[in-house]
């Protein structure tokens, strides 16, 4: 499956990589769906590790909504905001067009935190258009990245981040918008990386997306 610059994340990676696990634990809670989202990547080595769900509705050969997770063991202590910001430069080149927000740092839990939404007005070599929402989260263990990903038919002459709504399919916009929304609360809410215990401020007992 073709993902926009995700990839781009492994120019951090060292061929060896010594791995002294601190204790702390990335969270991501089930993503909201009845029924519940499928996993189907689940693969990784001492450098990474990857995680992909989508829709229990939706097939492996025509994905349309897609959760990611990756695990950078090598990138740990780089900085969450340098990652995004090349996630970003890495996404303007595989698009037509493309609007950007972010990268927006933060602290969570006492880790560095980045996030960013993409919007992309037909992505090359494809037939779509792709909002991408993302967070970066540096760890002691690993650079941590979640991104939820929107695929839709490519709508010539769209402007990126701008729902063009047709008369007629008001509400079908209206629910775009609405999974849009759930996919920011689930990503800056639920979302979250957790210090060992007695190592820095504690999560929530139950992260709510």
């Amino acid at each position: 499956m073709k993902h926009i610059a995700l990839i781009a994340a492994c120019t951090f990676l060292a061929s060896a990589v010594a791995l002294a696990a601190s204790g702390e634990k990335l969270i991501v809670p089930p993503y909201p769906g009845d029924p519940a989202w499928k996993n189907i990547t689940n693969k990784g080595n001492a450098e990474q590790q990857l995680l992909e769900w989508i829709p229990a509705s939706q097939s492996e050969a025509d994905i349309h909504d897609i959760l990611t997770e990756q695990i950078f063991f090598a990138a740990k202590g780089a900085d969450p905001a340098t990652f995004v910001t090349n996630f970003l430069n890495g996404a303007a080149q595989a698009c037509d067009h493309v609007r950007v927000n972010g990268p927006k740092r933060n602290s969570e839990n006492g880790y560095p935190v980045a996030y960013a939404q993409v919007y992309c007005a037909h992505q090359k070599g494809t037939s779509l258009d792709v909002d991408i929402f993302l967070k970066a989260i540096a760890g002691r263990d690993a650079l941590y990245v979640v991104q939820r990903e929107f695929r839709h038919p490519m709508q010539p002459g769209a402007v990126p981040g701008v729902i063009d709504v047709p008369k007629g399919q008001e509400a079908a916009m209206n629910a775009r918008l609405a999974l849009q929304v759930a996919a920011d609360r689930f990503l800056t809410a639920g979302v979250q990386l957790c210090p060992p215990p007695g190592k820095g401020a504690a999560c929530p007992a139950k992260p709510k997306p």
